[in-house]
């Protein structure tokens, strides 16, 4: 079993490695001591171990080894190969195999440079030493007897292109933000604070830009996947990714105004230390089961949840021992800093980036938070737009600010600063005029447009003053432009969309968002099912097929998505019904309707457990018939293959039968059977939104990955080996 025997060495020989790096590190050792070669080896031979596990999981998915569990719950006999091959990474063993194999072949770089060597390999390979003991306690080289004789197959939602790259981008992030914290770890050890910060300045960048890489894929595959009509849902394993992003942000621009001068060593260290923290604390998230009943992303509880809070804590403590006991030294540093412009930029963006961040992680723990009282309860998609607003809108103020750093507002010079604004201004007024045309009303909306506008127009100033001065210096630029860009989409896409849910009788048409819909029929082919819908607009007609069918017992639900030059048509399905011909109804939470006697009051939403723990989303629903009130509790409870109606029988009889409850939206649509109706009718259940400005986003994600990438570019061929 090579698989197996690779973990054992690995495990083995990053010990070995990291207590004779650990030696050297005591000792003080000469770089070109045969002690420093012997811990080398060591090393390799810790890279090879785990290379050989992960290509001999390569060879079981290739060769349908169903001997192994991984192999048979992840993969199939009849998936192509490009899929087999996704179907490492498509469990928690394979992914923790591919973090460990990626981070073992960055450290090949490490372990031949001469800066802070040993402390730096033993704080890097205590990470190893981590990665490889889940491994030995979950592997992904488990047996299963009596063997079976076909894989269950791969999830299909994962068998998309995104969804092949996303998770190796992701892990590449992950791996390389270790690099920073281990060389800020080294430089605290050993007083060269400056060298340990420079050293990690290109890893840093190059791990903010794969991480981000990832999220934006991750963004687009729930967008054309899942349904629910966006590219991020705050859910808690999305978050927990977002979170060192923006904190990988901080330490990219600290360890770049260090490098220009300004002294910025505190912050640069620091950050460098807590965004590797909070990668760590993102797996403790995902895998532990802390949040299993709060995301359908994230894993249960297993056999590494303790360790993996030990390997939280371990570099949690170890990281604020060191910074706290090097505090006034690396004060007397930064004590001769000059107040300037750019120093007061630098701060004002940290303290805004870290203010997001902290916010979003109240907001992803609040599970955890309000479990500690002996609740269920969590924050929904309004805490993060409320929370946040403040927060991103001074971020755009402060990048248009930045984008135009040597403000002169002396009155010799003001006239002409004025004169400079000119163009911005007369920009920033048209694009305001052409949103109220296009629906825009919300103040805020307008207010985060203006900031949002302005950055765009001042920072495409800066982006040509780089290409004709300094084309090296442009990616930046062109990062920010592209991350304005994509904000605007999400502004965009979000305040100005419409979305309608209807219900459409086999062969009639449907009116909805300036579209008439007609369902006409279910289709099987080759063991996948679609419902296809003829959309028509002003003479203009398409014919749209919306993937359901079952895998197993598991309901599979796929959108269509029509793209236009300025909007998304975005089809959801959400209900295939052979149901009575009762009416279909839809309410707000805190309206109310009438429905024959009854004057049906929604009101409220609640998060509850229910029998064997399952997770319930309950509405309460007041009914008043002839002044007497009665109120009654409905919920949809949480099932392997989606959720499940728990009906409630009305005064008269009638069962209220919830179809949808949305806890963000605060919408239910039910229906209320009576027991005389018996005649079925098959009734297509659909979401419509119309998402204006998508294309806007995607150009503004593209931007800002080719703009960061070019960064890398710079930074690594400017990085010596030493």
């Amino acid at each position: 079993m090579p698989g197996i025997v690779g973990i054992y060495i690995a495990f083995v020989t990053a010990i070995l490695s990291g207590m004779l790096f650990f030696f050297l590190a005591v000792r003080d050792t000469q770089i070109n001591s045969k002690q420093i070669n012997a811990a080398r080896l060591l090393y390799h031979l810790h890279v090879l171990s785990l290379v050989i596990a992960g290509i001999y999981l390569f060879y079981a998915l290739l060769t349908h080894k169903y001997e192994y569990y991984y192999v048979y719950a992840h993969s199939g006999s009849e998936l192509p190969v490009g899929y087999l091959i996704s179907a490492f990474w498509a469990g928690q063993q394979g992914t923790l195999l591919l973090w460990a194999i990626l981070s073992a072949l960055i450290g090949l770089i490490l372990v031949e440079k001469k800066t802070l060597l040993p402390p730096l390999m033993v704080f890097y390979l205590v990470s190893q030493i981590f990665l490889s003991l889940f491994l030995l306690l979950d592997s992904p080289f488990k047996s299963v007897a009596p063997v079976p004789s076909s894989g269950s197959g791969l999830n299909p939602l994962l068998m998309d292109p995104f969804m092949v790259v996303h998770p190796p981008i992701i892990f590449a992030g992950y791996a390389l933000l270790a690099v920073p914290c281990c060389y800020a770890l080294a430089a605290l050890c050993k007083k060269e604070f400056r060298q340990g910060a420079m050293e990690a300045l290109p890893w840093a960048v190059t791990g903010w830009f794969f991480l981000g890489a990832g999220i934006i894929i991750g963004g687009a595959w729930a967008y054309r996947v899942l349904g629910w009509g966006g590219y991020w849902g705050w859910d808690p394993v999305e978050n927990a990714s977002l979170v060192p992003w923006l904190t990988a942000g901080i330490t990219v621009h600290s360890l770049l105004a260090l490098r220009a001068g300004l002294r910025q060593i505190r912050s640069s260290l620091f950050f460098c230390i807590i965004t590797y923290i909070l990668v760590i604390l993102a797996t403790v998230i995902t895998r532990s089961g802390v949040i299993a009943e709060f995301s359908v992303h994230a894993f249960t509880e297993t056999v590494i949840s303790p360790f993996l809070t030990a390997f939280f804590l371990f570099y949690l403590l170890l990281g604020l021992i060191l910074f706290a006991r090097r505090f006034q030294e690396l004060g007397h540093i930064s004590s001769d800093c000059k107040i300037t412009q750019r120093n007061i930029l630098f701060l004002c963006l940290t303290i805004i980036l870290s203010l997001m961040a902290l916010l979003i992680l109240i907001g992803t723990l609040s599970p955890l938070i309000a479990g500690l009282t002996g609740q269920i309860a969590g924050v929904n998609e309004n805490y993060y737009l409320k929370t946040g607003y403040l927060p991103l809108l001074l971020f755009f103020i402060l990048l248009a600010v930045c984008s135009q750093p040597r403000w002169n507002l002396k009155r010799s010079n003001l006239r002409k600063t004025l004169t400079a604004l000119v163009i911005p201004i007369i920009f920033v007024l048209s694009v305001l005029y052409l949103a109220v045309l296009y629906g825009l009303r919300s103040w805020s909306d307008l207010l985060s447009l203006t900031a949002i506008t302005a950055a765009f127009c001042l920072a495409g100033i800066d982006l040509i003053k780089a290409i004709k001065y300094s084309r090296r210096k442009a990616g930046g630029k062109l990062a920010h432009i592209g991350l304005i860009l994509m904000f605007a989409g999400i502004l965009f896409s979000s305040s100005l969309q419409e979305s309608k849910i209807i219900f459409l009788p086999k062969d009639e048409k449907v009116e909805a968002l300036d579209f008439n819909f007609e369902y006409q029929g279910y289709f099987e082919e080759t063991g996948k099912g679609g419902l296809q819908v003829l959309v028509e607009n002003r003479g203009d007609g398409f014919l749209a097929t919306l993937p359901y069918y079952f895998q197993g017992e598991r309901l599979m639900r796929e959108p269509y998505i029509k793209r236009y030059l300025v909007r998304d048509l975005y089809l959801s399905p959400l209900e295939l019904q052979g149901v009575s011909e009762t009416e279909q109804l839809v309410i707000e939470k805190g309206g109310y309707l009438v429905w024959k006697n009854y004057r049906i009051y929604f009101r409220n939403l609640a998060l509850n457990k229910g029998d064997q723990s399952a997770l319930m989303i309950e509405a309460v629903v007041d009914l008043i018939s002839f002044d007497q009130v009665t109120s009654i509790y409905i919920a949809l409870r949480q099932v392997d293959d989606g959720w499940e109606p728990v009906t409630a029988t009305l005064p008269g009889g009638e069962e209220f039968v919830p179809l949808l409850i949305d806890s963000n939206q605060g919408v239910m649509v039910f229906r209320i059977e009576e027991n005389d109706c018996c005649t079925e009718q098959e009734i297509f259940v659909m979401e419509v939104k119309s998402k204006p400005m998508v294309g806007l986003l995607l150009a503004g994600s593209i931007l800002l990955m080719l703009g960061t990438g070019l960064a890398v570019w710079r930074r690594f061929t400017s990085f010596p080996l030493s």
